[in-house]
């Protein structure tokens, strides 16, 4: 897997799970030149995340800011931040199920193995008496049942605020809205790390949007008509010439350049 991909999981996706809504107020709100502790004082001051208390704030930005979760620091955290500003709001939980793919390896077996199989099964609904025994195949052996239980509980949680699942008790698989916007920002985003075009299907976030291959040849069409890329592929093996270099570049093209 590519370095993009991390398997180290980090207790604050545990404590503060995926948060689209409070994830999407940071990327628009922080100031990239300040440090995250500066911003940790202003997420408060400045309500982003409307009336919650201080520390809860503090712990939000920071968890957001860190290097791990949307790579604040790289030269592609300013790229994401402007096809955020850019983008439709409706479209950021999946943006933000992206990150939580290469971010959290629970997650990433949850979205990309343990939901597709159930899908494909024709069993689309997952309850936690179903999610949690699998889940703890994948955990350390020193975490406990009750732990286990609340880890279960916020990625399937995650899972339902980004889009892949509906409903508060009983969640259902629900195969999230793609893009042809989305799409390439996948696309370039992968090729940062190394993953081209041709490699796509092979990747966790293939598997996690619940789509077979021939779904996805006519945003392959609407990219090529775009300019975004060259598709050489069919429906038996999406390939595709990327047709800038790297998202930075694709994102001032596909945005007007917009800051």
């Amino acid at each position: 897997m590519a370095d993009c991909y991390h398997d180290e999981h980090h207790s604050g996706l545990h404590r503060v799970g995926a948060r689209p809504g409070d994830a999407l107020e940071f990327l628009r709100s922080v100031d990239v030149g300040r440090s995250i502790a500066d911003n940790a004082v202003a997420s408060f001051q400045q309500r982003w995340y409307g009336d919650v208390k201080q520390k809860y704030a503090v712990e939000l930005t920071r968890h957001f800011g860190t290097r791990f979760r949307f790579g604040r620091g790289s030269h592609t955290f300013g790229s994401l931040r402007r096809f955020v500003l850019v983008s439709d709001p409706t479209a950021f939980p999946l943006v933000n199920h992206f990150f939580m793919l290469m971010v959290d390896p629970y997650y990433r077996w949850a979205a990309a193995e343990f939901v597709p199989a159930r899908y494909a099964q024709g069993r689309p609904e997952i309850t936690n008496a179903a999610f949690v025994p699998e889940l703890q195949k994948h955990l350390p052996g020193t975490i406990g049942t009750r732990t286990a239980i609340r880890y279960g509980q916020s990625v399937l949680t995650s899972l339902r605020d980004n889009g892949v699942l509906a409903g508060k008790v009983k969640k259902t698989v629900t195969p999230p809205e793609l893009s042809v916007e989305l799409l390439g920002f996948f696309l370039y985003w992968h090729a940062e790390c190394g993953i081209g075009a041709g490699e796509f299907q092979r990747t966790p976030l293939f598997s996690s949007l619940l789509r077979a291959p021939e779904a996805y040849v006519p945003l392959f069409h609407e990219g090529e008509r775009r300019g975004y890329w060259e598709f050489v592929g069919d429906a038996s093996r999406l390939s595709a010439h990327l047709a800038f270099r790297g998202v930075d570049v694709w994102v001032v093209a596909e945005t007007g350049g917009a800051a």
